[in-house]
């Protein structure tokens, strides 16, 4: 689950766009799952829900002391 704190200075939102990128790419096995959203104008936070897919890059990169190996950067790539 992913939240955004709703800006009246900034009309951009990160989370909304992602939202759209996640529904365009729905049904590929690549992408998590747009599971719920909401960007009510009344409400205070803007939020999606979506599928958990496992550690993020970063989690694994320093699981691996900050390198990844050759091989693991091409199946990343691929």
């Amino acid at each position: 689950m992913k939240f955004e704190k709703k800006d009246k200075k900034n009309k951009y939102s990160l989370i909304k766009k992602e939202a759209h990128i996640m529904q365009a790419v729905s049904g590929s096995r690549y992408f998590a799952a747009l599971l719920d959203s909401r960007f009510s104008e009344q409400c205070q936070y803007k939020f999606l829900e979506m599928t958990f897919l496992g550690p993020n890059l970063e989690s694994l990169k320093k699981r691996m002391e900050g390198k990844f190996s050759l091989r693991t950067v091409l199946l990343i790539a691929n």
